[in-house]
């Protein structure tokens, strides 16, 4: 059996979206030992219990948690809507045990529906990162030349396969804060500087394994689904068109009995507006925009 390490960050707020997408992963990857690790900042491991509790019952699964609290993000200047832990990913090389020399990270808001064997079986060697390509490579390009970066493409960060062995020898996490410093107004924070320090060196893996921006169904369900930026299922007005998949995985935890935050008349009438405008797109009534996918 393939042993696979697989890291997720979360925070309090994002306990129940991490269980799902970690549900999603090990209901469909039975077949892989995986060690899974959760960077934290300090939060409640009472209240966390019954989520350790969970994984151990229902998958045999020993949730590893790395308390990152002890760092300085203050060169980052979390804000809001790019909080602490979205640079958690940028650490993997000092917090991960130093006998790892491979991870997988995934953020929290995606589902897995099939299996990643071949990811982990990728071999490494020569590579620092590995990762699907943005949905608007051209505008981030663009964006990201303009500050200097010598990038000719771009990547999406919410799933990358990195080489820790490389990221120690070569001081990678150094460079992200030499980056932080020299870079000050990112659009896209830690993707951004995974991008310029990655620049024409990172390793191109399909697009199923990172669908994000999607805005229509496949003709084959991709085995990563990524609901990135302002797409999130669990709010009542979204529309992702793979939406149904992070309810099916939620009702195996301990949150089945959660509801879709955020009901209101004004959301209910903007959400049926925007339903209908996808019907209207697949009777091609109107054109989809091919900017996305």
């Amino acid at each position: 059996m393939i042993k696979f390490n697989v890291f997720f960050a979360t925070s309090k707020s994002y306990i129940q979206h991490f269980t799902v997408a970690a549900t999603s992963l090990l209901e469909n990857n039975k077949g892989l030992d995986i060690n899974l690790y959760v960077i934290h900042d300090n939060i409640n491991i009472i209240e966390f219990e019954k989520i350790i509790h969970f994984f151990k019952t229902n998958y045999k699964t020993e949730l590893k948690l790395i308390n990152i609290g002890h760092i300085d993000f203050s060169v980052f200047k979390p804000t809001l809507e790019y909080p602490k832990y979205t640079y958690f990913r940028l650490f993997l090389a000092v917090i991960a045990p130093t006998d790892i020399e491979t991870a997988l990270f995934l953020d929290s808001d995606l589902v897995v529906t099939g299996g990643i064997s071949e990811l982990a079986n990728i071999d490494l060697t020569g590579k620092y990162i590995c990762a699907v390509s943005e949905a608007s490579v051209a505008d981030n390009v663009k964006r990201l030349q303009a500050l200097g970066s010598v990038a000719k493409s771009y990547f999406n960060a919410g799933v990358i396969l990195v080489n820790l062995k490389w990221w120690r020898r070569k001081k990678i996490t150094e460079k992200f804060i030499t980056i932080a410093n020299t870079y000050t107004k990112l659009d896209w924070v830690d993707q951004d500087i995974l991008n310029i320090c990655f620049a024409n060196q990172w390793t191109k893996i399909d697009e199923k394994y990172n669908a994000v921006h999607l805005i229509r169904k496949k003709a084959v369900t991709p085995i990563i689904i990524h609901y990135a930026s302002y797409s999130k299922p669990w709010i009542y007005a979204d529309t992702h068109p793979y939406n149904n998949l992070y309810w099916q995985y939620l009702r195996l935890t301990p949150f089945k009995k959660y509801k879709a935050a955020g009901f209101s008349l004004h959301n209910f009438i903007m959400k049926f507006g925007r339903l209908t405008k996808r019907w209207l797109r697949e009777a091609k009534v109107i054109k989809y925009d091919d900017k996305y996918k």
